[in-house]
């Protein structure tokens, strides 16, 4: 019994530890979102995915502190070489600090998501290689 009651609780630690390592479902969502936005050139819909003011990680790029500075600076924040990155599916997921993140590039240009209410939204950017 104590055998069987050990193999159960090692199977329940291994499950949990593996769901704490995969990127929640909200998250994934949202990338996929803003993803197909970027990819399709919809700037209003990419832009209903961020949580404004969006934080800069890197000094190459001020915040973005409003929907409209967003919509006017998304050609310099997805620039060719990031939109290229994104559709040669050459973007990693994983835990960010904060949050989750969609690392393009091997850092050419990390995109964190955070929860922010029920909602999983673009929250921070930049390069880490800057």
């Amino acid at each position: 019994m104590t055998k069987r009651l050990g193999l159960a609780f090692a199977a329940v630690l291994a499950f949990s530890v593996q769901a704490a390592d995969s990127p929640p479902e909200g998250f994934l969502n949202a990338w996929k979102a803003l993803r197909e936005a970027v990819l399709s050139g919809r700037v209003e819909q990419a832009s209903a995915l961020v949580h404004f003011p969006l934080r800069s990680i890197d000094p190459g790029h001020k915040d973005v502190k409003s929907t409209a500075a967003f919509k006017s600076r998304f050609s310099k924040i997805f620039e060719p070489m990031v939109v290229e990155l994104i559709k040669s599916n050459q973007c990693e997921t994983g835990k960010g600090d904060p949050g989750y993140e969609a690392n393009c590039g091997n850092g050419y240009l990390i995109l964190g998501f955070e929860r922010i209410g029920a909602q999983c939204r673009l929250s921070y950017f930049g390069s880490i290689n800057e």
